[in-house]
């Protein structure tokens, strides 16, 4: 007997920053036609709105309040707010037993992080990081040219400065 596969139908994405768009962007392309996506954007939701007619995103819909989760509604939930709210974010969509994944850091606090793994638990329900570095080309050739030197560990220093542009935006 084989496993049936998760086919969501409806995807929300927590966030309206330019990681949001990229991400966005990316499960437009790569799900099935008929998956909805929703982004849920507090504070940049008529520039999300613009984004989507731009890029004649028919699937994707805008809407404000993510704190409205339910799970006859949504079938996966990716969060890509402000660090500072992933907690809650992903909380409320653990609540409510939808699958999460979050974007680094899942919280700002050890305990944060337990907290939502204890939720998961009691909810029965999913909960995933996304750590992007573990994707990075650039880090893995790196990594396999210093193999046998003698080389503990590598600090990475990630900076993001408020105002910081990237391709274009801030």
């Amino acid at each position: 007997m084989s496993k049936k596969s998760f086919q969501p139908t409806v995807i929300a994405i927590i966030g309206g920053g330019r990681w949001a768009r990229v991400i966005a962007k990316i499960v437009h392309s790569v799900t099935s036609k008929t998956v909805k996506i929703i982004i849920f954007s507090n504070l940049n939701n008529a520039d999300m709105k613009k984004w989507v007619r731009e890029n004649s995103f028919n699937r994707i819909s805008i809407k404000r309040n993510y704190k409205n989760l339910k799970e006859r509604e949504i079938d996966a939930a990716i969060i890509a707010n402000a660090s500072q709210d992933h907690e809650i974010a992903a909380s409320i969509a653990i609540k409510n037993k939808i699958p999460v994944l979050i974007e680094k850091p899942v919280a700002l606090s050890l305990a944060g992080i337990m907290e939502l793994q204890e939720l998961s638990k009691k909810n029965n329900s999913i909960l995933y990081a996304s750590n992007v570095f573990l994707f990075s080309q650039s880090i893995n050739n790196f990594t396999n040219k210093i193999k046998g030197r003698r080389v503990n560990s590598i600090d990475f220093i990630w900076t993001d400065p408020s105002k910081e542009t990237r391709y274009g935006e801030v």
